[in-house]
């Protein structure tokens, strides 16, 4: 009896890259600005918590994004909405993206960065500036990510 070895692997990459958008992104290793940049999304709302040395650490925010500025944000836990003074650190996915790329070119930080496959933007970012700065490390979370029809 004659034993026939299949291939796997390809098997997969090859379902996946016809049959799954967010499976070819990653397998493609997009450039997630470039994703998110050709999507052209310049109103959305998502939700995200900073984890930080901070007021509000590790609470879910809920942010409302148009023209690529935040114009709302609300506490989830209390369902109150923020004054404008205190949303300086919350970012869009824009300045999450400027962010990202001034950590990097920082040589003392350390960067972890997950991104969405199908939009390109940051789903989890986490940063340590230095190890000289010990309540420097800070973290973003972005979650329930809705691009509004413009």
């Amino acid at each position: 009896m004659k034993l026939f070895k299949i291939p796997i692997l390809p098997a997969f990459i090859v379902i996946g890259l016809c049959c799954a958008p967010a499976v070819k992104n990653l397998l493609l290793n997009a450039d997630p600005v470039t994703l998110w940049q050709s999507k052209k999304i310049l109103s959305y709302t998502m939700d995200e918590r900073r984890n930080c040395f901070c007021p509000h650490n590790g609470e879910w925010m809920s942010l409302t994004v148009e023209n690529g500025r935040i114009v709302d944000l609300v506490h989830q836990p209390t369902g109150k909405r923020l004054p404008s003074s205190q949303w300086q650190s919350y970012k869009t996915v824009e300045q999450l993206f400027d962010l990202i790329q001034r950590m990097r070119k920082d040589s003392a930080s350390v960067v972890h960065v997950e991104y969405d496959s199908v939009y390109g933007y940051p789903t989890s970012m986490s940063a340590n500036p230095g190890a000289q700065i010990i309540d420097g490390t800070f973290r973003f979370d972005i979650s329930s990510f809705v691009a509004k029809k413009e």
